[in-house]
């Protein structure tokens, strides 16, 4: 009698344990993706939305003293709501994979960046 695909898995499960699945790194890009899919309201989320606009506080401010990897929204709108800042975030993660093992900032820094960059000045 052959082993079904399950029973194999199974077992892989109970000799190796938990140890041998891989986590998450917290810090890193794909940490922050899973969280901002996480459920409205959800601690997860709550993470997601708090971290970007921490984040994103500091790109404003970087972007009006002209400096790198600033963010600059038009001035009549003001800052980006949440929501929008975590949608640039999920469509440039979603886009860049190779990107996910990156640190959390270098992820929100370049996707806030790519929608709302700075005009260079010459």
């Amino acid at each position: 009698m052959r082993p079904t695909g399950f029973a194999i898995a199974a077992s892989s499960f109970i000799i190796c344990g938990a140890p041998c699945m891989a986590e998450t790194d917290p810090n890193s890009v794909q940490f922050l993706y899973a969280a901002c899919q996480a459920k409205h309201g959800s601690s997860a989320a709550s993470f997601c939305l708090g971290y970007i606009e921490g984040a994103s506080q500091v790109m404003v401010f970087n972007g009006s003293k002209g400096r790198d990897l600033g963010i600059c929204p038009p001035q009549q709108t003001g800052l980006p709501s949440g929501a929008a800042m975590i949608q640039s975030f999920l469509n440039w993660a979603s886009l860049h994979p190779e990107q996910w093992a990156e640190p959390t900032l270098v992820g929100v820094a370049l996707s806030l960046n790519a929608t709302w960059p700075c005009a260079k000045s010459n």
